[in-house]
């Protein structure tokens, strides 16, 4: 039973569906009919949170504070008196202006030195989610990442040994293109090669804004966008260090394009835009999640 909670909880309010982005409930929401709608626009707004319990104060309202950004909040938890909350650490989400947390909440028994030990990790994980988002804030980024904030927390609680975050970019004073440009050639190559395979909106989005940030830099006219498409995604797939994809099957993805041409571009791409591993500018969530599972088994 605790599985299915789980699961429901974090697929309904946290997961990204992979054609729109969006959560189920925002999807639902939008396309769905309901005669509870405002109800359930309501719940579209509930945000995932860790935080902490500062002190009962009456009639089951306890003062809690974020783990992450420090903010003060009173919530109705479904905690026992006599339960120790003194190194509690709970996962949920909450809504109604912070002022209201859902039913089914994951409650974790981290001491002292864990939780400093945790909030570093995620303060870095955070950093680095920074440099693809500069305007994005802690709660984009528990947004954005969700199963990183869980897997890490969970972790701390069951005593895995977490590895020192030493990744290291050289990636300094990025600014993302914002432009509502329209599509070129090549980003109607890029989505019509990625979305047949199952990579999601977010996927497209970052494989497109890598191919953006090239071009800036890359004034020569483009006679084959396919297989610049193709190169973009060689880039975008490696540099995640999630999928084990050959270079002969992502040059069959991209259409069949010669694999001595894909390498030749994704080589190009990749020496123009300094490309690292986990490259902060595009690493998607499975990225984030590798680097937090290669740090746990160090």
């Amino acid at each position: 039973e605790e599985f299915w909670q789980t699961f429901w909880d974090y697929f309904l309010f946290d997961y990204h569906l992979i054609r729109d982005d969006k959560t189920p409930l925002e999807h639902f929401a939008d396309l769905g009919e309901s005669q509870y709608q405002a109800l359930v626009k309501e719940l579209c707004k509930a945000r995932l949170a860790l935080f902490t319990v500062e002190e009962l104060q009456d009639d089951d309202l306890y003062l809690c504070r974020d783990f992450l950004t420090d903010e003060s909040f009173v919530l109705n938890l479904p905690l026992t008196e006599d339960m120790e909350t003194k190194d509690l650490l709970i996962i949920g989400h909450i809504f109604y202006n912070k002022t209201m947390v859902m039913n089914y909440v994951r409650c974790f028994q981290i001491p002292k030195i864990g939780r400093k030990r945790l909030k570093e990790q995620l303060e870095k994980f955070y950093q680095w989610y920074k440099i693809q988002e500069p305007n994005g804030t802690k709660e984009d980024f528990v947004a954005r990442h969700p199963m990183v904030v869980r897997r890490l927390t969970y972790y701390s609680a069951h005593s895995f040994q977490l590895g020192t975050f030493n990744y290291q970019t050289k990636v300094q004073d990025y600014i993302p293109d914002s432009s509502a440009t329209g599509k070129d050639e090549v980003v109607t190559c890029i989505e019509k090669m990625m979305m047949p395979q199952h990579f999601s909106y977010r996927d497209v989005s970052l494989a497109t804004r890598l191919w953006k940030d090239f071009s800036a830099l890359e004034t020569n006219a483009i006679p084959s966008p396919e297989v610049w498409a193709s190169g973009v995604v060689e880039n975008y797939i490696r540099l995640n260090g999630v999928y084990n994809y050959s270079p002969q099957s992502i040059a069959n993805m991209c259409w069949h394009v010669p694999l001595t041409s894909l390498r030749s571009v994704a080589a190009t791409i990749k020496d123009k835009l300094k490309l690292e591993t986990h490259d902060p500018r595009y690493c998607n969530e499975e990225g984030f999640l590798m680097m937090m599972f290669a740090e746990k088994l160090n």
